[in-house]
């Protein structure tokens, strides 16, 4: 068995069920992504949509293999990455792609393949679009939703036209979301202690110092301390500033 061990993901090649007509390689997806704490998804074995195991998956190729960091990165900045093939289906897809298409389109019915209804998801999602989209040129589109910001939908073609291995990398951009960076790394990057970091976290996310003083049970001349001292060691000066240079570094594992 061979495996891609990705922060935060673990992408299995399971070689097919002796017997198996198909007679080809199944590519085992992660888990669902559950919001947790600290600023930063924490990924937990609960029920995924009822897809078919049984359904063929394409074995990764070369490009395949090659996305995933890219895929994984996009994971870090708070962003839905699906790779496809030259028919549009699913070869990999990170947990908040499948988060979002699973709220935008609703979860499938009864058993399906995965890469089928990711492909299906893809698809009525853009016909909520007014804008022409083309998986395979180099475009992007808006989807608007009711009760929160617009959705980005980013095409980046991968290979040349005509390539029998040209793939499309779309990128879910969920403009109501802000991505949250690790507390290591802030504390790696900037010098910041532990209380620190969770506290530059927590402004990341919008808390206020008079909620996080109450949560924490500590004094509001206490915090202003500790953001005073966050503010000098990453060279900004406003909570707005701040929260921007979080966004940025997020995309670090």
């Amino acid at each position: 068995m061979q495996e891609w061990n990705i922060v935060h993901r673990n992408i299995t090649v399971i070689p097919a069920v002796a017997g198996n007509s198909n007679n080809i390689e199944r590519l085992a997806m992660p888990q669902l992504p559950i919001n947790k704490h600290a600023g930063r998804e924490a990924w937990s074995p609960t029920p995924r949509p009822p897809f078919d195991p049984r359904g063929p998956v394409q074995a990764p190729d070369a490009a395949c293999v090659a996305s995933l960091p890219l895929i994984d990165a996009l994971e870090r900045m708070g962003c839905g990455g699906v790779l496809l093939d030259e028919g549009g289906y699913a070869l990999l897809t990170n947990p908040t792609a499948l988060r979002l298409l699973w709220d935008e389109v609703c979860p499938p019915s009864g058993h399906v393949e995965e890469r089928e209804w990711v492909r299906s998801a893809i698809k009525r999602l853009l016909r909520s679009s007014s804008e022409r989209f083309a998986v395979n040129a180099n475009t992007w589109v808006t989807i608007q939703r009711e009760d929160k910001r617009d959705l980005a939908l980013y095409a980046v073609p991968i290979g040349g036209a005509g390539d029998a291995l040209a793939r499309t990398i779309l990128i879910l951009v969920d403009l109501s979301t802000v991505p949250q960076p690790r507390a290591a790394v802030l504390e790696k990057l900037f010098g910041l202690t532990g209380a620190e970091a969770r506290l530059a976290i927590q402004i990341g996310r919008g808390e206020t110092p008079a909620d996080i003083a109450l949560e924490h049970g500590v004094s509001m001349p206490t915090v202003r301390s500790q953001l005073a001292s966050v503010f000098a060691k990453t060279q900004t000066s406003r909570q707005a500033e701040l929260v921007a240079l979080l966004a940025r570094v997020a995309i670090l594992p």
